[in-house]
């Protein structure tokens, strides 16, 4: 399995600049990537990742086309394990706040570098704009608490399919932990009903803690 590895990896010839081009490489190392994980586990992604340098500094500045997330700079520097430069690249892509992308890679990244609490908001932004890739990026992330918080979401909800529901789960976790409001305060919540449901248990939050409790409660 190892010598295929190999003798596949040293297949590799570098793309041209082409963001086509470049989305196909990046395609086929993923693959590879994961042919890779079986063969080195962890070390899979230190084994792969001068290939994904060498795509990223090719991609370089090129705009952010939807249509090819994987040739753009800010996805290859997460294959190629560089935090900083994946978060750097995905806040310089316009309204970086509002596009799913983005938000998944940033919220990758700042998990990697600085843990749970630097990545929760933009993973709660994720949650809300795009709530079909909440569980697969909690299962990208294997984080052990945000796996249980996730569990206690859906084991307190009623409805039946709660992975397709991700979005109401920033308040909900607003409500089960208040305390968390001070590092989601920051939050650009969209205009729908769990963001504007979150938006208001954090001003319940806010008022709670001026000491207006007698008026919450009536």
């Amino acid at each position: 399995m190892l010598d295929r590895l190999v003798s596949r990896i040293g297949e590799w010839e570098k793309p041209s600049s082409h963001g086509a081009d470049i989305a196909r490489s990046a395609v086929w190392l993923d693959e590879e990537m994961q042919n890779a994980s079986r063969v080195l586990g962890p070390g899979a992604q230190e084994f792969m990742a001068s290939f994904f340098r060498e795509l990223a500094r090719i991609a370089g500045d090129a705009d952010y086309d939807p249509a090819r997330p994987k040739a753009h700079r800010g996805w290859l520097c997460l294959r190629s394990g560089e935090w900083a430069q994946a978060e750097e690249a995905a806040l310089s892509i316009p309204n970086a706040g509002q596009c799913p992308d983005a938000l998944h890679w940033l919220g990758i990244a700042r998990h990697r570098s600085g843990g749970l609490d630097a990545a929760r908001s933009v993973l709660f932004e994720l949650a809300m704009r795009e709530p079909s890739r909440f569980a697969p990026v909690l299962a990208e992330l294997g984080d052990e608490v945000l796996d249980q918080e996730w569990d206690a979401f859906q084991d307190a909800c009623e409805w039946e399919h709660t992975e397709a529901l991700a979005e109401w789960f920033p308040a909900w976790y607003l409500v089960e932990y208040p305390a968390a409001a001070k590092e989601l305060e920051d939050l650009i919540f969209p205009d729908t009903s769990p963001g504007n449901a979150a938006r208001q248990v954090l001003r319940l939050i806010d008022l709670e803690r001026q000491g207006i409790c007698n008026r919450l409660i009536s």
